[in-house]
């Protein structure tokens, strides 16, 4: 029968954040601040040592929070585009050939060989490729100037979209990562300040857990939601008490308008106060922003009635 590990030998505060990084944000401030006693030089030597790594990590998560949706939001504008490209830009390019010369000439084939097909499937990298082949066809082409022109802004568009697509994939992983190191460097030297408040609460360890948020370690709960709402649909996201101070960041990963908002009831209707958020845009709110603070259920919206949307909310 295998042993237990004594539960002295478990640093909790690294088992409790494990996954939230708001608890490592709250209980290592509730640390720091506890700890800032005038006149106890035993407690300020123990905030000094601390503070350095909740300041790292406070700077950390707040990088972290910032990427949120940032990779999304760069895949979906690249989506965007393309979709677009298959239908309006292809077609208002290829009328405006087809006004200065016929289908059948050998200049229309020379710019146009596939007509449309090129543009509308294939890779990305594909449609980029015939997108800068159209480029260098137009050059000097008589009557299709503005063509060329609104060509090659498309051209610095998608390949704006792509890079950024590229780098906030990396910017974001970056993050991530950075923010859960600084997590467990924090849990660690935490769990050390423990140890030393212990050692010197031993004749009553009671008062030791005034210089923890024991609450936070205790009860662990889902700080980050990632969903899918479907066209025209509201939906309970999550039951909670915040105070009007608590903060929210609301990110829009599709390509709807979406609504959020507490509500009196689970599946209540959205009222008068509420947070509209665009198609791939993020903000950061005040609980008291989405609703009155008696009401505990949070519900998100899609105003679409074409299109389904996604979306990410966390408890910051």
């Amino acid at each position: 029968m295998a042993e237990r590990l004594w539960h002295y030998l478990i640093n909790s505060i690294l088992v409790a954040t494990l996954g939230s990084y708001r608890a490592m944000r709250v209980i290592g401030n509730f640390t720091v601040n506890a700890l800032n006693v005038t006149g106890n030089t035993f407690l300020l030597a123990l905030r000094a040592r601390l503070l350095p790594f909740v300041t790292d990590y406070n700077s950390k998560y707040t990088i972290w929070l910032n990427s949120l949706g940032t990779e999304e939001s760069s895949v979906n504008s690249v989506y965007v585009f393309f979709q677009l490209l298959r239908s309006t830009y292809i077609r208002d390019w290829d009328i405006a050939i087809q006004s200065v010369y016929n289908i059948k000439t050998a200049m229309y084939k020379l710019l146009m060989p596939d007509r449309r097909t090129p543009y509308q499937t294939g890779s990305e990298e594909d449609k980029l490729g015939f997108l800068q082949a159209l480029s260098l066809g137009l050059v000097g082409v008589a009557g299709l100037a503005a063509v060329k022109t609104d060509v090659d802004a498309k051209i610095v568009i998608i390949q704006g979209f792509m890079n950024a697509r590229t780098t906030n994939k990396a910017g974001s992983r970056t993050a991530s990562d950075n923010v859960e190191e600084a997590r467990v460097a924090l849990a660690e030297e935490m769990y050390g300040i423990l140890g030393q408040l212990m050692d010197h609460n031993r004749a009553t360890p009671e008062a030791t857990g005034n210089y923890f948020d024991v609450s936070a370690i205790r009860n662990l709960e889902q700080t980050l939601w990632r969903r899918a709402i479907k066209i025209a649909k509201t939906i309970a996201l999550f039951t909670r008490t915040l105070v009007p101070t608590d903060q929210l960041r609301l990110v829009n990963l599709g390509l709807t308008t979406l609504r959020f908002a507490f509500v009196a009831t689970k599946g209540g209707v959205i009222g008068i106060i509420f947070v509209d958020v665009l198609p791939l845009q993020g903000v950061t709110v005040n609980r008291s922003a989405l609703g009155a603070i008696s009401s505990r259920f949070f519900a998100v919206e899609n105003l679409s009635t074409t299109a389904p949307g996604k979306f990410m909310v966390v408890l910051i």
